[in-house]
């Protein structure tokens, strides 16, 4: 009865079907788990290379603008400009030198593309810079006409608070940039984390058939056993 049972063709060509069909299922199953992990590794990198170049470039921007603010600022005090005409001259050119590069850096890094910027904070700086730039250059524009008594006490009344307002405005963008980088990438190391485990949870499928493979197979041959055994005592 037994050999009957193990040995018939019917049997083997049904085992050998099941087991070619098993390993079609695992073959398609790796090969589109690894379609699936190319796709999310080429997705989570564009997303991480975005994040990279809407922050660094701009938080490193805003930190040069910050020293150079300072260098435009500097070059305006009045005791850069001697009284004679050559050394104010130079004082101004070098002080006009200064301010425009802060002015080309700013404009050059509003126009880049920020993560998270909203429009009212890039109006707000924009609008400080520019507002720091023209009360710098009308100062200079003092100093190049020797009123530089004038120039001196317009300096403290009106580009102090200017300055002041510029460099705020400065902070304010770099924390809120800094702050919405660190919250993207929060979001893109949960969603990282919560795709590995899909992928890790659909690659361990495989070891799960196998195991109810040979459950199954163990099952079938203790009833087989079972079988048997009643078949034996029968006859007996």
């Amino acid at each position: 009865m037994s050999d009957r049972i193990f040995d018939t063709p019917e049997s083997q060509k049904a085992a050998l079907r099941q087991l070619k069909i098993l390993v079609v299922i695992l073959i398609i199953s790796n090969i589109g788990l690894g379609l699936f992990g190319i796709y999310v590794l080429r997705s989570v990198d564009r997303k991480y290379s975005a994040l990279i170049h809407q922050t660094v470039p701009p938080i490193n921007e805003l930190q040069t603008l910050t020293a150079w603010s300072v260098d435009a600022m500097r070059s305006t005090n009045p005791s850069l400009f001697p009284t004679s005409a050559d050394g104010s001259s130079r004082a101004v050119q070098q002080a006009q030198s200064l301010i425009e590069r802060d002015r080309e850096l700013r404009t050059r890094a509003l126009q880049r593309e920020w993560l998270g910027l909203k429009p009212g904070e890039g109006r707000d700086l924009l609008e400080a810079g520019d507002a720091f730039t023209r009360d710098s250059l009308e100062i200079l524009h003092l100093f190049e006409t020797g009123r530089n008594a004038e120039a001196g006490q317009r300096r403290e009344a009106v580009l102090r608070p200017a300055f002041d307002r510029y460099v705020a405005s400065l902070t304010k963008t770099a924390d809120a940039l800094e702050a919405e980088s660190l919250r993207t990438s929060g979001r893109l190391t949960e969603q990282t984390g919560s795709i590995s485990h899909l992928m890790l949870g659909m690659a361990s499928w495989p070891f799960v058939i196998v195991g109810l493979f040979f459950l199954a197979a163990i099952l079938f041959v203790i009833g087989v056993l079972v079988r048997v055994t009643v078949f034996r005592g029968a006859e007996a």
